[in-house]
């Protein structure tokens, strides 16, 4: 038998995070005219197939589910995945320049 409290961690989970990481900004960054001091931040993904959900948490020293409150998120973003032309065997983070002070995320 499941305990209550076990029970809501393997709801939390069943649509939660499949990739979570520490990232920090050494300057101060504008995420969808969002202002995010310098700092670490925990970064995690929620994948659909239709949408994925990225998270900019306040708390980078996390265990994904476990220790995930919604109230410590800085911003939330919706994005459409695209597939890719070539599998790739590890997930990677990139940020493509796309002027002086912008650019495009993108995972793989």
């Amino acid at each position: 038998m499941i305990s209550n409290s076990a029970w809501e961690k393997v709801k939390r989970s069943v649509n939660s995070f499949r990739s979570g990481t520490a990232v920090p900004f050494s300057d101060e960054v504008h995420i969808n005219d969002q202002s995010v001091k310098p700092g670490w931040y925990g970064f995690f993904t929620i994948p659909g197939r239709e949408k994925w959900t990225l998270i900019l948490n306040e708390n980078y020293d996390q265990h994904l589910a476990e220790e995930y409150d919604p109230a410590e998120d800085l911003l939330r973003l919706e994005t459409t995945p695209i597939t890719l032309e070539d599998t790739v065997q590890r997930l990677t983070y990139y940020i493509k320049n796309i002027g002086e002070a912008e650019g495009i995320l993108s995972m793989s």
